[in-house]
């Protein structure tokens, strides 16, 4: 009966929901069962109750909340100054901003090194680096990019007539923003702020090299106790990564009610900017973003060069030894971005016929998943690959959300009551009706998959070998000759398969 008040769609799509989502269950249940083989309830309480592990949970609660805090604030500053105006950069800030969610991890953090470090640009100013202020700057700065095009996002999705309508009416600039954009927005930016206390406070690598074990939180208290062999606070700690986790889900459910979109259409229109010291101001502001972006990355590629000195043959041939490595690593994250790019779409598909929106759940679920595959330690390869496409689903779906939403259709409904496959109608109809951002899906799951490295470091331990591994460890051994080529190959390898994409695409469903 119940049933019966769902469309034949909404059945079809709750069925690919739950396909999408038993491999999570999976890797979360192998996870629990080995976490409750070591896990005794009054040794974990107590663990608890030591001064020490309660200033670990504290102080990943003042980590999260403060770099919230701050990426919240600047990208929703950001996000309300750019969206509508018409500046000349404003492709590129767009595309630069996703930069830092595609390269290599090491190279991320080595170029925050260079800045944020001990001799690096800005502590050689402040001084307050290596400290839980260092940490806090460090994650806002690497989470104000996704707030950033969340708000973005939703602010081009909602409707101008209300506010050119109190605007007619004699309202200010300010009292059209406090009265009607920021009431419209406030869901996602309560939502963006949840995300980046969520993603901050389960930090890892950041953390880890800015704080060391001395400024540690949840997840480098887990790598402390499970490689020094303490088995009980490893499996407590680990649960207690689950349930902020699941607690955190549940209450970014409550707050965002399930419901239909009435349109997913830009209602927003782009419009130029009308006084010519307005759009100095603006497009000043959208250089100093990409610059601010860019800084550490020109800075790590700069000292890079420098130290490898000018870039010879003999640099690329040394490269040449590690071409079977290059090969499984392209092969791999190949069948990554596959079922990763088909999750995203179908993801894509639920969320616009259910309302669904919450990214701090889909986070959720596959932060859960990453920390608890290593319950598959015996397979190294199966719980990597799940990892990765847990890890690499979420980025990729809010990455390409806003020109998702801009695609309108007409076909789907009707070819999904008359078709008899259901599966084959959405990813025909809809997959063709969104042909131009197919190639940036799985261009985009590639590319972080391609890149990864601590997913790899921590769950292979050595027994599976990354191109984004052979470059850590070069730069590790300071030879920035290879580090330097092992870049550019890892550039041109993500560029050929994007064009690669791009020529499937237009031959499978053409022009």
């Amino acid at each position: 009966m119940g049933l019966s008040r769902f469309s034949h769609a909404h059945r079809s799509l709750g069925l690919i929901a739950f396909a999408m989502n038993f491999s999570v269950l999976c890797v979360i249940a192998f996870g629990l069962h080995r976490c409750l083989r070591h896990f005794d309830i009054a040794r974990f309480a107590e663990y608890l109750s030591r001064p020490y592990a309660r200033s670990i949970v504290g102080n990943s609660i003042a980590i999260g909340f403060w770099s919230a805090c701050f990426s919240s604030i600047t990208g929703s500053v950001l996000a309300f100054a750019l969206h509508r105006a018409d500046f000349f950069f404003r492709k590129a800030l767009f595309s630069i901003v996703r930069i830092p969610f595609v390269l290599p991890s090491i190279i991320i953090i080595v170029s925050l090194a260079s800045v944020f470090g001990v001799s690096g640009i800005i502590n050689s100013a402040s001084g307050f680096l290596y400290s839980r202020r260092g940490i806090i700057l460090t994650h806002a700065y690497y989470s104000f990019p996704l707030v950033f095009l969340s708000l973005c996002s939703a602010l081009a999705q909602r409707k101008a007539d209300r506010e050119e309508s109190f605007r007619t009416l004699g309202a200010n600039r300010i009292l059209t923003f406090l009265l009607i954009l920021l009431p419209s927005v406030l869901k996602t930016l309560v939502l963006c702020f949840m995300l980046s206390f969520f993603s901050a406070f389960f930090s890892f690598t950041i953390v880890m090299t800015f704080g060391g074990m001395k400024a540690g939180n949840i997840e480098s208290e887990i790598y402390k106790t499970f490689s020094t062999g303490d088995m009980t606070a490893y499996s407590g700690l680990c649960m207690l990564s689950v349930l902020f986790s699941v607690l955190f889900a549940i209450c970014s459910l409550m707050m965002q009610k399930v419901r239909k979109k009435e349109g997913s259409e830009m209602m927003f229109r782009v419009l130029p900017l009308a006084s010519l010291p307005r759009s100095i101001a603006i497009n000043c502001l959208a250089v100093a973003i990409g610059i601010a972006v860019l800084l550490p990355l020109f800075s790590i590629i700069s000292s890079s060069f420098l130290h490898a000195g000018r870039l010879s043959f003999s640099n690329y041939v040394s490269v040449l030894p590690f071409a079977p490595v290059i090969i499984k690593s392209v092969a791999f994250s190949l069948s990554v971005s596959v079922v990763s790019g088909l999750s995203v779409i179908l993801l894509a598909a639920y969320s616009k016929r259910t309302g669904f929106n919450n990214p701090v759940v889909l986070f959720a679920g596959s932060l859960s998943g990453i920390v608890l595959s290593s319950a598959l330690a015996a397979y190294p390869h199966l719980s990597l690959f799940l990892a990765h496409v847990l890890m690499t689903v979420p980025f990729s779906y809010y990455m390409i959300k806003g020109e998702y939403d801009a695609v309108k259709f007409s076909l789907i409904e009707g070819a999904m009551l008359v078709s008899s496959s259901d599966c084959l109608s959405i990813f025909y109809v809809e997959i063709s009706d969104l042909k131009h951002i197919l190639p940036n899906v799985f261009a985009f799951s590639f590319a972080l998959s391609f890149c990864d490295v601590t997913s790899t470091l921590l769950l292979s331990r050595g027994r599976f070998y990354t191109i984004s591994m052979l470059l850590y460890q070069a730069v590790s051994r300071y030879d920035f000759g290879l580090a330097s080529a092992l870049s550019v190959v890892i550039g041109l390898l993500i560029v050929l398969v994007y064009t690669i994409a791009c020529r499937a695409t237009e031959a499978f469903y053409g022009r």
